[in-house]
Formats: C-alpha cells, structure tokens, sequence
C-alpha cells in the first residue's frame, strides 16, 4: 500500500498543488492512502472538501504528513525549513534543481533521503516528460510577461509585440529550441512579432525552418550571432539549459549592454543558474530590476503565476508515474522503469547525478 503526503507549498508566492483531486481518487479507489496537507490545494481554486471527498484524509500540521507518507509528493524543492522533515527511507517526488542550491544538496545527503527530480525524469529519447508541461507554461508566460514589460507604464520602451497593421512590430530574440524556446517562439509568432531563434540541435533546427518559413529566422547558437541581434531586440528569452547542470551563459554582459534602454530580458532558465550573465533570481512579489538600462524578468518559479493550469499540466504528466509506483511499490517502480531511475539524484545518502556533483564538487556514485 501507498502512503502519499501532499503538503502545502511554503516558497513564496507558490500556489501550485502536487496533485489535484482527481488523482487522489484514483489512488484511494486502488486501495492507498493519502494525507493532505490542510490547504494545499486552496492557492489552484481546490478546497480541502474536494480532497476530502476523493477520500483524503486532511492534517493540520504538515509534520504530520511528512511523517505519514511513505512518498512526498511536491511542486517546489524542500524549502530550509522542510529540511528537519526529510528521514531516511522516504522519497520525495518534486522539482529540486540541485545544481544551483548547495544546501539542499548537502540536507538530502544528511537525511538519507531519496529524491526523484522531476526535471530529471528521462525518457529513452531524451525527452522529459514531467518537465515539458512546465516548460511550456514558463515559454508562453515569458512572452507574456516580457511584452507587458514593454510597455510604457512598465518602464519599457512602449513597443506592442504585434505591432498595429504592419507598423512597430516587436523583435523577439528566442535563446534555446527546446520545449521552452518552441513555447516562446510560437506565442510571440502568434502575436505578430519578428522573431529569431539560436539553438544547438541540428536537426530541430531544420524542422523548426521548415515548420515557420519565413516566419523565424533560425541560427547556430553562439554569443557572436546572439549579439547581432541584440541592438535591435526588443525582448530576449532566455531559455539555454543542460538537465541536472548549471545553465550555460550564453550572452555575456558586454552583450547586455548593446540592447536599447527599455528592452526587457526573460530569463527562464534561472532555476537552473540562469543563461544571461546579467540575470539573478527574483520572486512573483518583485520580479524585475534594471541592469545595463534593460528590465529583467527572473522568477525562478513562472509558471507559479497560473498555478491553476499549471497544477493540471504537471498532474497528468506525474499521475503515470505514481500509478506505477502504487502497482509495483515505489522501489520496484524505480528500478523497473529507467525514467524514473535517471530522476533519482540523491539516495542513501549519496548525490546520484553527476552533473549536480560536479556543480558542488560533492562525491557521488551512480544508482543503484
């Protein structure tokens, strides 16, 4: 039998939900348990009622569920004061982007902990099939975002992204062809703006030219193409990452310096280390600041700003995989299925992820 602890996300300005209603009726149907945390679904428009009624049992005191439940399942990393929850034995089902917090890190390793990243949960053709919806939701919301930003009242230089007719379109420079990037892209086409992108993928590259011909133009991603744009970008979107390390920068400051005053930068892969030199995190409660005369947009949890949709994505991606876990249990489930082992970056107190290793200088060994 499955013990699942769903706990109420204590990061800031995060309202998102780690599983909605439904999943816990399909859970409780199979014969499981579920401990909720009270509250933890309110923030995404679901009360305590519609849990209880799918048959969860709700707690007060989420010290309670983190003891309870055999797994943990989560929106947001552990936050420094979930640290003294964490035990030995228990998995903890979440978003962690360890490279970029050392002392998660070393916590995880303390407790024994197992955690599975959902950033990091592969499939055999590399795609991340957890991540995606989120990737998506931060893409569309970094256009979004950045064209509000743009105007006046914003501080921006007063720029419609679509322009009105054919006059004063905007100029969208789209940094990444991944899930992120092809989000972006594809919003800001949708509106109307000019738009570039820079990617690394050969081949996606070609499919993306071929998809929106002389819609988007499509580069090799280097920091000299990237700066040629620049003087004539209105938004740029940052959205460079490699799973499980820190992000690459890719647009050094000097480059920053070349865009016009009032240009707006979205940096989506800040939860990663960011990919812009010019980046450092912010939250929903102050977003922005100016460096080098430009807005930055660094919020390193985006697509917290729609958790209501966002709470859906990532529960229908997450469900697969806690079915199979309630069939199989949770250790049997992990290693049967080689997506869910690659998630696994801390267990018995060893980190299980090169990359994150390598981004602390912490020993680490493969898994099992």
């Amino acid at each position: 039998m499955l013990k699942v602890g769903i706990v109420k996300e204590i990061k800031p300005f995060e309202s998102r939900v780690g599983m909605t209603p439904d999943g816990v009726g399909a859970l409780v149907r199979l014969g499981h348990d579920i401990f909720l945390q009270a509250g933890a679904g309110e923030g995404c428009g679901y009360p305590d009622k519609e849990y209880r009624e799918a048959g969860a049992r709700i707690l007060k005191d989420p010290a309670v569920v983190w003891k309870a439940a055999s797994i943990i399942v989560k929106v947001k990393e552990p936050q420094a004061k979930e640290y003294a929850y964490l035990r030995p034995g228990q998995f903890i089902f979440t978003f962690f982007h360890l490279a970029t917090d050392k002392r998660l890190a070393e916590a995880l390793v303390k407790s024994r902990a197992t955690a599975i990243a959902y950033e990091m949960v592969q499939d055999d053709d590399g795609s991340l099939p957890i991540l995606a919806p989120m990737s998506q939701a931060a893409g569309k919301l970094a256009v979004q975002m950045g064209g509000y930003l743009l105007t006046k009242p914003a501080g921006g230089k007063g720029i419609l992204l679509g322009g009105v007719g054919e006059y004063g379109r905007g100029r969208v420079v789209v940094l990444g062809t991944g899930n992120v990037g092809i989000a972006a892209m594809e919003r800001a086409v949708a509106l109307g703006a000019e738009v570039s992108m820079f990617g690394r993928d050969e081949n996606r590259m070609a499919r993306l030219r071929a998809a929106h011909p002389g819609r988007v133009q499509v580069e090799p991603l280097t920091v000299g193409r990237i700066t040629a744009q620049l003087p004539a970008a209105d938004l740029l979107i940052g959205a460079v990452s490699v799973p499980g390390a820190r992000a690459p920068i890719v647009v050094p400051r000097n480059a920053v310096s070349r865009m016009a005053p009032g240009s707006v930068i979205v940096d989506v892969a800040i939860d990663q280390g960011g990919c812009i030199a010019t980046s450092k995190p912010t939250t929903h409660a102050k977003p922005t600041y100016v460096a080098n005369g430009v807005i930055h947009y660094a919020v390193t949890n985006m697509p917290a700003a729609v958790p209501r949709t966002s709470s859906l994505g990532l529960a229908a991606k997450t469900m697969p995989f806690l079915q199979k876990m309630a069939a199989l249990g949770i250790e049997n489930a992990v290693r049967i299925d080689p997506a869910l082992a690659r998630g696994i970056v801390a267990a018995d107190g060893v980190i299980r992820n090169e990359n994150v290793a390598r981004a602390h200088r912490m020993r680490w060994k493969p898994w099992p």
